[in-house]
């Protein structure tokens, strides 16, 4: 780990910066910060642990960083294939350290993920060091859920997607993302790669009418005592009637049913019907996040 703040007056408070190498140190040294805050904190953290557990394999070395206070963690990010850097909470001045110690690296960043007010700092941060252009991809509204109440069934049942149901669930994914953040082209491939390795490891579930599969949802981000539910589609033919309420209901009990204390998931801040929707099975909204791009 090397510090690298120089600044007397952060020295003189015992705030410093740590780029870091090793995923394994990185994840034990964030996770107390991680806890406090575990449903908000999800996608970095199940990725901060996949790393550590040797579960992906990044084209790039991923990048850690962490800010201390008097030894301990008080902001962190995480730069890994393909979600560009995640972000925790971080005031306005360790955003700026964070931007200061990238560009000392020449550390590139071509996204950003996370807390709306931290990732609107940074992106602003960003701009005016790197004089990149920056967009907004997709503002998100978090939701976590502890109790699951049912909804009117449209009919039909939760089943787990099998090997045969690949071709179908990868045209969906693609089709999930085109809708969901058009303006990312480089995710409509990703998304559709990602269904094959997600089904074979059990993480798919699809709702089956008896006649057809009419939507589909994911497994996603396993923490200590939550699952995140991702990529939920249904086909613009099969939508408002039920399925997609009725397969994140069935998937969140049965997550509830495995042990863990929460779910969450993540909506479209900018879409009414699917806010609504997932309120009513129990879902309640605890932040909001921002997506952005920097481009030039």
């Amino acid at each position: 780990m090397v510090p690298d703040s120089k600044d007397p007056l952060l020295e003189a408070l015992s705030v410093k910066i740590v780029h870091d190498d090793n995923p394994v140190r990185f994840l034990n040294l964030a996770e107390p910060l991680f806890e406090k805050e575990e449903a908000q904190y999800n996608l970095i953290w199940s990725i901060a642990s996949s790393l550590a557990e040797g579960r992906r394999l990044d084209p790039k070395p991923p990048v850690f960083i962490r800010i201390e206070h008097d030894r301990k963690t008080i902001a962190c990010a995480l730069q890994a294939s393909p979600h560009g850097l995640l972000l925790t909470t971080a005031t306005q001045s360790e955003v700026n350290l964070m931007v200061t110690s990238l560009r000392e690296r020449k550390i590139d960043v071509i996204s950003a993920i996370g807390p709306a007010l931290t990732v609107q700092h940074f992106a602003d941060s960003w701009v005016t060091l790197t004089g990149k252009k920056a967009r907004i991809l997709m503002k998100q509204r978090m939701y976590q859920l502890t109790k699951v109440t049912f909804p009117q069934s449209p009919g039909g049942q939760m089943v787990q997607a099998e090997s045969v149901h690949i071709p179908q669930v990868e045209e969906w994914m693609e089709a999930f993302a085109r809708e969901a953040v058009p303006n990312d082209p480089d995710s409509f491939l990703r998304f559709r790669q990602a269904a094959g390795s997600r089904i074979l490891s059990g993480d798919f579930f699809l709702w089956d009418t008896g006649k057809d599969f009419v939507s589909a949802a994911c497994l996603s981000g396993a923490t200590k005592r939550g699952v995140r539910i991702s990529m939920v589609f249904t086909p613009p033919s099969c939508r408002n009637k039920g399925y997609a309420s009725a397969l994140v209901a069935h998937l969140a009990h049965y997550i509830l049913q495995s042990g863990k204390d929460f779910c969450v998931l993540y909506t479209d801040e900018l879409n009414p019907t699917s806010n609504g929707i997932y309120q009513k099975i129990g879902f309640k909204p605890i932040g909001d996040s921002i997506y952005y791009r920097f481009d030039g």
